[in-house]
């Protein structure tokens, strides 16, 4: 079963339907830490779209001389880790450490984009743009490569 939370959080922005929840049930993949943990570490593959369940977490980046700058905190209900680094299909600058015991749901990148080619109105709603606007984007894009 999808998490309340996140339940709640989608339909801010959009109606879902009840086979669209569970699909996304189908492709998250909990994630309970630890305090302390070190969730995702500088120089990792961004594999993951990160919803914090409970909890909280700090995501950071550590520069040259070794100094931790905060980039974010996260708490239930917030996204969190290198969202940029995920849609660059690069490897992350930044840690993310669990500040206390909780859970992630993990969105895994394939499993993004097939859900973004399924059900393309989270992106098209999201945007405040047509599902059928989207679609026309993205082939033009695709056909760039």
């Amino acid at each position: 079963m999808i998490s309340p939370l996140l339940h709640a959080h989608i339909t801010q922005f959009i109606e879902i339907d009840e086979i669209e929840m569970q699909f996304i049930d189908s492709i998250l993949i909990s994630r309970p830490f630890k305090q302390g943990e070190i969730i995702v570490r500088s120089g990792e593959p961004a594999r993951y779209l990160a919803y914090n369940n409970s909890g909280y977490t700090v995501t950071y980046l550590t520069d040259e001389k070794g100094i931790d700058h905060v980039i974010r905190f996260s708490a239930a209900g917030w996204w969190t880790g290198d969202l940029y680094s995920l849609s660059e299909d690069s490897f992350t600058r930044l840690t993310t450490k669990a500040l206390c015991d909780g859970e992630l749901l993990l969105l895994p990148r394939s499993a993004q984009n097939q859900l973004l080619s399924t059900y393309p109105k989270y992106v098209a709603s999201y945007l405040g743009i047509t599902p059928e606007f989207l679609s026309k984007i993205r082939k033009q894009l695709l056909s760039k490569k």
